[in-house]
């Protein structure tokens, strides 16, 4: 069995992860510019309907 030290596992993320990180921060701060759903059908429906 391998145990790991989480304290030797501080590794930088990398770029995506550092994107969708800010991304997050963007949708806290201005909630106004990102579409809502109220159900997931109502998801599903959009996205069928994209090309």
């Amino acid at each position: 069995m391998m145990v790991r030290n989480e304290e030797e596992r501080e590794e930088e993320p990398n770029a995506e992860t550092c994107q969708a990180l800010a991304e997050h921060e963007d949708m806290k701060k201005h909630p106004e510019k990102y579409k809502t759903y109220h159900s997931i059908e109502e998801l599903l429906d959009e996205l069928k309907q994209e090309p």
